[in-house]
């Protein structure tokens, strides 16, 4: 429906229009990357597509107390699975990444390997932006709260 938000490929877009049988989207945040960026997809496709709601301030809150603790940890999944994981675009595998690399960050000696940065950057970027919406506030305010959890 035309002015509701989605989650698309780890980014909250506002739907601003419907056209016979595509829904148009466009970033929620206004970043220099995606100046002017404009997406659709067929009425039809959006079943099977992974788009979904952006997470409740009260979730937001939920998920940011748990990123704080600690998981067991038996053997550490490959930077593919970890992609395959965020990739789902649901919430709770968005978290499971961030907090599983986020962990093997400070365990490792060396940190993490440049693939599972690069991950953890997404994840990052994808949970302070869900934040930011679910909290009303600015990116920078959101990443703020989200480091207050991680660290």
């Amino acid at each position: 429906k035309v002015g509701e938000d989605i989650v698309n490929f780890g980014r909250v877009n506002k739907i601003f229009d419907i056209k016979g049988e595509t829904l148009y989207y466009k970033p929620f945040f206004e970043e220099p990357h995606t100046g002017g960026i404009i997406c659709s997809i067929p009425l039809k496709s959006l079943e099977t597509s992974n788009i979904r709601k952006p997470i409740s301030k009260d979730l937001c809150m939920t998920i940011c107390k748990d990123l704080k603790t600690r998981i067991n940890i038996r053997e550490y999944m490959d930077a593919n699975d970890m992609t395959t994981l965020y990739n789902t675009n649901k919430e709770t595998d968005l978290v499971r990444v961030l907090k599983l690399l986020n962990q093997e960050s400070k365990e490792r000696e060396h940190g993490l390997s440049t693939s599972k940065k690069t991950i953890f950057d997404k994840a990052y970027a994808s949970f302070v932006q869900e934040c930011a919406y679910a909290r009303q506030t600015s990116i920078d305010e959101a990443e703020a709260f989200v480091n207050k959890y991680l660290n």
